[in-house]
């Protein structure tokens, strides 16, 4: 069995100041991340009755993610828990499962009106939701905030739609 090669970046040495500042972005970013979900999620529950994970698959299905392995990775989720997601919000009446033309052992996944306008309805909701909490952060923070992390994804090679 041959070992993986040294890596020759800067981060891979675990006393670095990059190891340290990479470490430092994930905390940052899984802090967000909780604050913004702790915020939105009650709000979404009480007013849509859903959850984000039911809103991530509206989000991936609204990018043309429509085959169930798609949401899955796309998403980051296993996929026993799509499929059960899937089976919920369409019970719900928030989706519609096709049969893909000429191949009747595939299908995809398709939201209904209710589903489009519960969508809508939910991008509103944490618009306002959001916006209360970053109410006291200068617009131009917020902004070069938001540039320096796709100025990250794009050095990292990850698309909007991924």
């Amino acid at each position: 069995m041959q070992a993986d090669p040294p890596s020759t970046s800067p981060f891979a040495e675990p006393g670095s100041v990059f190891a340290s500042e990479a470490l430092a972005l994930l905390q940052r970013i899984s802090r967000l991340n909780r604050r913004f979900s702790a915020v939105v999620a009650p709000a979404l529950e009480q007013r849509l009755g859903l959850g984000i994970k039911e809103l991530m698959v509206f989000g991936a299905i609204a990018k043309g993610r429509t085959h169930p392995g798609q949401i899955s990775s796309v998403l980051g989720l296993p996929p026993p828990t799509t499929s059960r997601l899937l089976e919920h919000l369409t019970e719900a009446g928030y989706l519609r499962r096709d049969t893909v033309p000429g191949d009747l052992r595939r299908f995809r996944m398709e939201l209904t009106e209710k589903g489009l306008q519960t969508r809508e309805q939910a991008l509103r909701l944490m618009a306002e939701t959001l916006g209360r909490e970053l109410a006291g952060v200068p617009e131009q923070q917020l902004s070069d905030t938001i540039t320096q992390l796709s100025l990250l994804e794009l050095s990292l090679g990850i698309t909007e739609d991924q």
